[in-house]
């Protein structure tokens, strides 16, 4: 008989977002998304039919869905097998890096209690529909029955940064300062965490430095060609990344790391040689910083579950897998491509990904999009049955300073993914985190054309010479008038008396029907003066014409 499999394969969100550095962002998705291959590519070796995801060629999602004839519980056992076997393998590669006073049992404890695989399964005959239902009610439930181990520890050591959870594996803390691994004086990494440390070492990941120096590279490399090769060279040798030069604190740091002390001649001309191209670069742009801000992306499919109801057999699931997985590869090439950015992770309708700040709001576009477009044949049925169409894409984008936790930004951003799903779905959410001020969160539908086009409407606006003071004023007056009882189109004719007093273009003000409305539009504002202050993104076919 047949059997519709059901497997899970965790931990994801959490994982993912202790981090550091990109690098532990993208090493630990590339661990998960390895694991979850080798999974799947067991199960149809042994004869299961995948259905999702639909191969195992592109970056696949942590769950498995396959049909199988043969025992299922073989199948599970199989592919959990070849998820451990990977994850040992990796975890030998990086013990032979010749780790230091390393804690082997320890290590091995706390890779032995890292994986969470849990599997369900069901017969499967005629209704391939309520199988589906059924073997998803069932892996929720044991995902729901957690297994709790207590992980083993060494008292005395202090805790990992990565995951406080886990005690270091180093006996000796401050043995790892070099590439890939970088850890400070004190500081020691947990099994896991250390793997995560050596596989985003092992590919070029973009610091949020960079991330930020981003949103001017294109145009600085076609204004001032040679002083950036210059600065990409010394790059090269300190074994940095170009973000770090392009900071005075960073560049100090680097040049520490590179083994030159500060009170040194060396320490002072490498110094003043880089402060000397940073300015040069920046004076090419007319401005004297380089924007401190970048922006994490994270977006998630809306309803997908609903959007599967629909489907009523195993081959028309297979072919959803294989949209999604097509989905995949046009958010790397939008991502990386497009707008300059990097992406994290991405397993079908669930995306991160790190994005230069004046890129972020045309990348979100881009992708939902495409996801509507790619979700369109599938869309009308889930409607039918459930009175909603599913199959849109709900996305949070976080601005946040390039040396700020990057494990915080990483939550913020997933916040702003959160408030996009509860602003019934298919919107988008942007989220301001500035240093020097309260934090800032807009929601847009993307069916509400009109507020959507608002953020270039008014970024242009403020390009063009709109007052900065302004959304501050709205802001003042619409927290005035809350609760006041005064009709909103006395709060409009009021702003609108003050636009008038700025200097600027003449800008249309929208109508609201509540005060609340105007808040969000005050704030809204906020963002696009912000947002105004940075270059316009120019294309990298421009730069490297």
């Amino acid at each position: 008989m047949s059997h519709l499999l059901a497997v899970s394969i965790g931990p994801v969100q959490e994982f993912i977002a202790a981090a550091r550095r990109t690098g532990d962002l993208q090493g630990g998705s590339k661990l998960l998304v390895d694991i979850a291959r080798c999974a799947a590519g067991a199960v149809e070796d042994g004869g299961g039919r995948l259905i999702f995801p639909a191969d195992t060629q592109s970056d696949g999602p942590n769950k498995i869905l396959a049909k199988v004839d043969a025992d299922p519980a073989a199948h599970a056992q199989t592919a959990r097998e070849a998820a451990v076997k990977h994850l040992a393998e990796r975890c030998s590669a990086c013990e032979r890096q010749r780790i230091p006073t390393l804690d082997p049992d320890l290590a091995k404890s706390q890779i032995d209690g890292f994986l969470e695989f849990y599997a369900a399964w069901v017969p499967l005959k005629d209704d391939y529909k309520s199988a589906r239902e059924r073997v998803e009610r069932l892996l929720a439930g044991r995902k729901a029955l957690r297994d709790f181990q207590q992980p083993d520890s060494r008292p005395g050591r202090p805790k990992s940064p990565l995951d406080p959870s886990r005690d270091p594996v180093m006996m000796e803390p401050g043995q790892l300062s070099r590439p890939p691994w970088r850890l400070k004086k004190h500081e020691g990494l947990d099994a896991v965490s250390l793997l995560k440390r050596w596989l985003g070492g092992q590919t070029k990941v973009p610091s949020t430095s960079l991330m930020a120096v981003r949103s001017i590279e294109n145009l600085a490399r076609q204004n001032a060609p040679d002083a950036m090769a210059e600065l990409d060279a010394r790059a090269r040798e300190l074994e940095a990344d170009l973000g770090d030069l392009f900071f005075p604190e960073r560049t100090a740091n680097v040049l520490e790391d590179s083994g030159l002390t500060q009170d040194s001649p060396e320490f002072r001309a490498a110094l003043e040689q880089i402060e000397n191209l940073r300015r040069t670069v920046l004076h090419k742009l007319g401005t004297h910083a380089c924007p401190a801000y970048y922006a994490i992306l994270v977006a998630d499919g809306d309803k997908m579950g609903a959007l599967l109801s629909g489907i009523p057999d195993v081959d028309e699931h297979r072919e959803l897998s294989k949209v999604l997985g097509g989905f995949a590869g046009k958010v790397r090439r939008t991502v990386t491509n497009d707008h300059s950015g990097h992406l994290v992770y991405c397993g079908g309708d669930d995306v991160v990904a790190l994005l230069p700040v004046n890129q972020a709001l045309a990348c979100a576009r881009a992708l939902a999009g495409a996801f509507q477009t790619d979700m369109a044949p599938y869309r009308g049925k889930a409607a039918i049955e459930h009175g909603t169409p599913g199959g849109t894409l709900s996305v949070g984008i976080a601005i946040v300073h390039h040396l700020d936790s990057l494990q915080v930004s990483v939550e913020r951003a997933r916040a702003a993914e959160s408030a996009a799903k509860e602003n019934r779905r298919n919107s988008l959410a942007v989220a301001l985190h500035t240093r020097g001020g309260a934090p800032l969160t807009v929601v847009d539908s993307w069916m509400d054309e009109g507020a959507i086009a608002q953020w270039d409407e008014w970024i242009k606006a403020f390009r063009a010479g709109l007052s900065h003071g302004f959304p501050y004023e709205l802001q003042r007056l619409a927290r005035e008038w809350e609760g006041t009882g005064i009709g909103v189109d006395r709060l409009k004719a009021e702003a609108e008396r003050i636009l008038k007093r700025k200097e600027g273009p003449e800008q249309t003000l929208p109508d609201f029907e509540h005060t609340r409305q105007w808040k969000q539009f005050a704030d809204k504002l906020v963002i696009c003066r912000f947002l105004a202050a940075m270059p316009m993104a120019a294309t990298s076919e421009a730069a490297n014409a």
